[in-house]
């Protein structure tokens, strides 16, 4: 096991972190159909614009077949979040970490932005100007000083094929996957129950075995 992975295991053993599996939440809501998506399948694929203005293709990084002259496949994280969101404020900061401890592992972590939703940051009220949008992200961003790549859902169409929002664009945020490297769902997590320390212990649960087998995994 690379060191990065080891200490950051023993970090959360040492926390003495307890209690039921963090991704209860979300499999109640599997169980309810109220999503669609359930771990074993594939993702849906988008093209998006990162808050730097770069366009990022999730093919780029996992699936089945890359995009051309991609050859490096990796674990990906991402996270549905707006400004708004008073969870998204607890889970962040441990993707923020996640990102910096695992920089120089084939992981990537995403935040993506489920843009039509997003609140004047003072008067929480709806934005509809698309411009003053882009605006309040923006700000978020810097004011909580956060580094990790930040994607714009600008249209909610990623959000609707991974089952975030539905077609009244109605959300529910955090909303929470990982992607291994042949592109299937290994984790979704929605909504933020439970303890910081609770979450990360799912979470490299779930992504330390991703990134030490490069061996193709097919849902049973």
């Amino acid at each position: 096991m690379r060191k990065s992975i080891l200490l950051f295991v023993m970090g959360c053993l040492l926390s003495g972190a307890v209690g039921p599996a963090f991704g209860q939440e979300a499999k109640n809501d599997q169980k309810n159909g109220q999503n669609q998506l359930k771990v074993g399948d594939q993702a849906p694929t988008f093209v998006l614009k990162a808050l730097n203005g770069e366009t990022v293709f999730l093919r780029d990084y996992c699936g089945k077949e890359l995009r051309p002259f991609h050859k490096t496949k990796y674990v990906v994280i991402l996270s549905f979040f707006a400004s708004w969101c008073v969870p998204c404020r607890t889970e962040i900061p441990i993707l923020q970490q996640f990102y910096e401890t695992f920089k120089d592992e084939p992981l990537k972590v995403f935040l993506v932005n489920y843009t039509p939703s997003e609140q004047d940051l003072v008067t929480h009220q709806p934005i509809s100007d698309s411009k003053r949008r882009l605006e309040v992200v923006r700000e978020f961003v810097k004011e909580q000083g956060y580094t990790l790549p930040v994607l714009l859902d600008e249209f909610g169409t990623a959000a609707r094929n991974f089952k975030v929002a539905d077609d009244r664009d109605r959300a529910r945020l955090p909303h929470l996957f990982v992607i291994d490297r042949d592109g299937y769902l290994r984790l979704i997590n929605t909504g933020f129950s439970g303890s910081p320390r609770e979450f990360q212990r799912e979470l490299i649960t779930t992504i330390s075995p991703l990134l030490q087998d490069p061996l193709p995994w097919r849902p049973e």
